[in-house]
């Protein structure tokens, strides 16, 4: 793009990485995309950023630890899907230093209500069944990310930790064949409605979050 570097203090350079895609898309005469959040992505450290993150805390907590001050920040974009599933991971949040335990079991508290109808059993028995299937379609994938996220959320309170390692549902010994399919079949990822959805990292974080006590 003409005029590198850019300023921060230049208009449309912020405050949120949806403001640099549209100063893009406007820039570009990409018009197109001005209203479409879906259709390009923006990378840093190679790294794909969600839209809502700040350009200041992208700045600050992924750029300027790896590369210091003397470079300006680097984005790349890309439209999103030409050279088939993306395979860098996606930064959605910053995590902050004082998150915790406690503020886990406040956010994913209704997660409870799902391990305690037995809901865990069903997920796990659903991904042993879709992923069983010779050929995994383009439209068992999304089911698939939906179940690991629903793991995801269960591991990451007590209570769902307690239940994934309990002897009479057996996940962990579940959960290691689906992460052999994933790799084997490369379900690395998928586009999912908030961005990129790496299977294989999904099954890894359930697995990791339920040897957390």
């Amino acid at each position: 793009m003409l005029g590198n570097p850019y300023s921060s203090n230049e208009a449309g350079i912020g405050p949120l990485m949806r403001d640099i895609k549209n100063k893009i898309c406007t820039d570009c005469e990409l018009v197109a995309l001005l209203e479409d959040d879906n259709g390009m992505e923006l990378l840093v450290n190679n790294k794909i950023m969600s839209l809502d993150l700040p350009v200041k805390e992208v700045y600050k907590k992924l750029w300027l630890p790896t590369n210091g001050q003397i470079e300006p920040m680097r984005i790349v974009y890309r439209m999103r899907g030409l050279l088939g599933d993306a395979t860098e991971e996606f930064v959605e949040s910053f995590a902050s230093p004082n998150e915790g335990q406690e503020d886990n079991e406040v956010t994913y508290k209704l997660a409870n209500v799902f391990v305690n109808c037995g809901g865990l059993r069903v997920v796990l028995g659903s991904l042993e069944n879709l992923l069983s299937q010779q050929i995994v379609m383009s439209k068992t994938k999304p089911l698939v990310a939906v179940s690991l996220k629903l793991l995801g959320y269960c591991a990451k309170i007590a209570t769902g930790r307690q239940a994934l390692l309990a002897s009479s549902l057996n996940a962990v010994q579940s959960l290691l064949p689906v992460l052999q399919t994933c790799l084997e079949r490369d379900l690395t990822s998928i586009q999912g409605s908030s961005g990129v959805v790496h299977l294989t990292d999904q099954v890894l974080e359930v697995l990791t979050h339920s040897f957390v006590k």
